[in-house]
């Protein structure tokens, strides 16, 4: 299991320009998209509402490059995270450093260059967003080289 950075082209077929770090557990399959070379399809569980829901993504990674994600291996981590926000639907501003299990961690997605959305599962059929004060790579980074790790 790993969290990694993924370029996205289009998500259920509606063009989207984003970078995403999504969890390699939640990924349900991929293939290269036919009649190309460098355009792979995947398909990602992720909790919306109170249901659990498969999103078509599409990058511009060969499948090569997608495989190759897969070979992080990062088990069972923690993440300290500063949080700002949290979105429950409802909007709480806050101030405080909150642990999170990676596993949970849906998808991050930068929101101004020094922060980034995080959604994460917290079981139940209950999904937050929280406005973490890192960068992806700040993320990305924790993750791959600690059990434990604070940023």
């Amino acid at each position: 299991m790993a969290l990694v950075n993924i370029v996205i082209t289009e998500k259920n077929n509606k063009l989207l320009a984003k970078t995403y770090l999504f969890n390699t557990e939640k990924i349900v399959d991929f293939h290269l998209r036919t009649g190309s070379t460098t355009v792979t399809e995947f398909f990602y569980s992720e909790v919306e509402g109170r249901r659990t829901k498969t999103n078509k993504y599409v990058t511009t990674l060969s499948k090569a490059a997608f495989e190759a994600l897969f070979d992080i291996a990062t088990y069972e981590s923690r993440l300290d995270l500063n949080i700002t926000q949290i979105f429950t639907p409802t909007v709480f501003d806050v101030v405080r450093v909150q642990n999170f299990a990676v596993k949970g961690i849906q998808k991050c997605w930068d929101i101004d260059g020094s922060s980034s959305m995080v959604e994460y599962d917290r079981g139940n059929f209950e999904t937050i967003k929280v406005n973490a004060a890192h960068t992806l790579a700040e993320i990305a980074g924790a993750v791959s080289t600690s059990v434990s790790v604070a940023i």
